[in-house]
């Protein structure tokens, strides 16, 4: 399976219980295959915490996530989306619903993890064939 249709079930489990973090990860061109916004909505996987963050709490993310530059600025773009007025589900529901969410994302790295695996045994057998060619 592909990271982009791996994505799919957590995109329309998040549409169903917290499009404010669709909103946030929009601007991303992957958007929910970004490390970044897995490893948010692994911290924070239901509306209500996401939305109790702080912008200092948001800042931990992306460093995480290997994310360098314009951290600042994604933590309040962040933060934004994540407070904006949503209609939010009793807490039972989301807390249901949240760790369906962990279970998928659980699911997504390892598609992530197996695709890196891959790309790496490639790049194996590409560096095994160069240095038997020059022999």
């Amino acid at each position: 399976m592909k990271p982009a249709a791996a994505c799919q079930p957590a995109g329309s489990l998040l549409r169903e219980y917290c499009p404010a973090a669709l909103a946030a990860f929009e601007p991303w061109r992957t958007g929910l295959c970004r490390p970044e916004a897995r490893e948010l909505l692994r911290a924070t996987p239901t509306p209500t915490s996401a939305a109790n963050l702080t912008r200092t709490q948001l800042t931990v993310v992306p460093p995480r996530a290997g994310r360098k530059r314009g951290i600042k600025e994604r933590a309040d773009r962040l933060q934004d989306a994540l407070r904006a007025d949503w209609a939010h589900r009793p807490p039972l529901v989301e807390e249901a619903l949240g760790e369906q969410m962990r279970a998928l994302l659980v699911q997504l790295e390892a598609v992530h993890r197996r695709r890196r695996l891959a790309e790496a045994v490639e790049g194996a057998k590409r560096l095994s064939l160069s240095t038997r060619t020059l022999r």
